[in-house]
Order: structure tokens, then C-alpha cells, then sequence
């Protein structure tokens, strides 16, 4: 709903990138929460490094993708709209990554992965 209501407020382009963030957004979290450990000689560790890196290269790509004239275009809003927006977007994003955090805790609290999953994508 806070992404939808930051659509009146800024272009659903600044939106797209800063949904492709919600990934590196959440590891960042649970590694300061301690909810995941990030070992680089790992196989595992090395997926998350390699996530990262390929979640942001993404978010960077749809942002310069045509070079200086998407930077041109590109302005960002200092007024009350332009605030407002981003504020609701990175609420948005913040709330997105909490919720992914917190599915490890309810999922062994309420094991049936299919009906929880339903749950939060249907209310």
C-alpha cells in the first residue's frame, strides 16, 4: 500500500530501483540482527557476497542503463512531494525486509510454509 500511495508523489522509475534493493536491504539487516552469519570461504557465503553484488549491479543497471541522459533526467525532489514519496518508498522497503527477517521465526512457529505464504501475499 506505501508503494502504491509513493506513486503520487514520485515516478515509478525510482520505484523499480529501489525495489530490486529489497534483497541487499534485507541481508544487510539480518546480518546487523545476527539472524544470518556471512563466512566468505563458504559455498553459502559466497552466494549471499555474489547476491549482493548482483541484486545492486541490477539496481545500477536500470539507473544508468542510457548513460548521462538517464542521469540528466534524473532529479530528485526536494519538495514536500518528493519527500513525502521517497519517505513512503523507503518505509516501504524497510517494512519489506523486516517481514522477510521475521518469516524464519513464524515459519518454525507455524511449519506450513504454503498456507503462510498465502496468508501474507492475500491480506
Amino acid at each position: 500500500m506505501l508503494l502504491t500511495m509513493s506513486l503520487q508523489f514520485v515516478p515509478s522509475t525510482y520505484q523499480s530501483v529501489a525495489l530490486n534493493l529489497i534483497p541487499c536491504i534485507t541481508i544487510v539487516l539480518a546480518l546487523i540482527f545476527h539472524q544470518e552469519k556471512l563466512m566468505f570461504r563458504s559455498m553459502n557465503g559466497q552466494a549471499k557476497i555474489w547476491g549482493l553484488g548482483i541484486s545492486l549491479g541490477g539496481a545500477l543497471g536500470l539507473l544508468l542503463w542510457k548513460g548521462l541522459v538517464v542521469l540528466k533526467a534524473i532529479r530528485f525532489d526536494t519538495t514536500s512531494d518528493g519527500i513525502i514519496g521517497w519517505t513512503l518508498i523507503l518505509v516501504a522497503l524497510l517494512v519489506s525486509s523486516f517481514v522477510n527477517i521475521l518469516m524464519k521465526h513464524v515459519i518454525k512457529i507455524y511449519p506450513a510454509e504454503i498456507s503462510l505464504t498465502t496468508l501474507l501475499h492475500f491480506n
